[in-house]
């Protein structure tokens, strides 16, 4: 939860904080603009989870799940639908 709520907040200063940089260099405000700035902040905030899971420990949790073949493979349902659900 608390990654959800830090990207979001991210993502808001990000938008934020380009639109203002373009708009002090000129740059029209146009919806191509508005697709770029949406894009930039949204790899920002991604990255900023990224770096929260990272830290919290978070990124390691899901390397220990078996693999997805694997678990085709053995024909294990449970583990599948875990997998499927993100547990």
């Amino acid at each position: 939860m608390l990654s959800f709520l830090i990207s979001t907040v991210t993502f808001s200063v990000a938008a934020y904080v380009l639109n203002r940089f373009l708009d002090a260099h000129g740059i029209d405000s146009t919806r191509s603009r508005t697709i770029i700035v949406m894009l930039l902040a949204t790899f920002i905030s991604i990255g900023a989870d990224w770096t929260i899971a990272e830290f919290s420990g978070d990124a390691q949790a899901h390397q220990k799940n078996v693999a997805m073949s694997e678990a085709l493979h053995n024909g294990d349902s449970v583990q599948i639908l875990k997998m499927l659900a993100g547990f």
